[in-house]
């Protein structure tokens, strides 16, 4: 899980610059299917919630690509961002600030 966190960390970060550029969005990784089935860091359990926040992040990921326009990319952008932030605060909140960085 901690691996597929850092390239997720990585993903938004490089969207949000190729956002303030123009740039079209990246191709969906297809790694962050495997949030659903990712082992959890040993010692760690998976919030009574996990599922729950999987469905939202896939949701808004799904949002976020459907958008062209950059002022609607933004703000799904937010909410995607925003959805990795409210699982991180009950899960794992280590990186929120890191997360939220990302914010527009």
């Amino acid at each position: 899980m901690a691996k597929l966190m850092r390239e997720m960390l990585l993903f938004i970060k490089t969207e949000r610059l190729n956002i303030e550029s123009g740039k079209a969005p990246q191709l969906l990784p297809k790694e962050f299917t495997k949030i659903k089935t990712a082992r959890v860091t040993r010692g760690k359990k998976f919030a009574p919630r996990h599922n729950e926040y999987v469905a939202s992040f896939m949701d808004e990921l799904g949002n976020y690509y459907q958008v062209n326009d950059s002022v609607a990319r933004k703000a799904f952008f937010n909410a995607l961002v925003i959805t990795c932030v409210t699982c991180h605060k009950e899960e794992c909140p280590g990186p929120v600030r890191t997360i939220q960085e990302n914010l527009f």
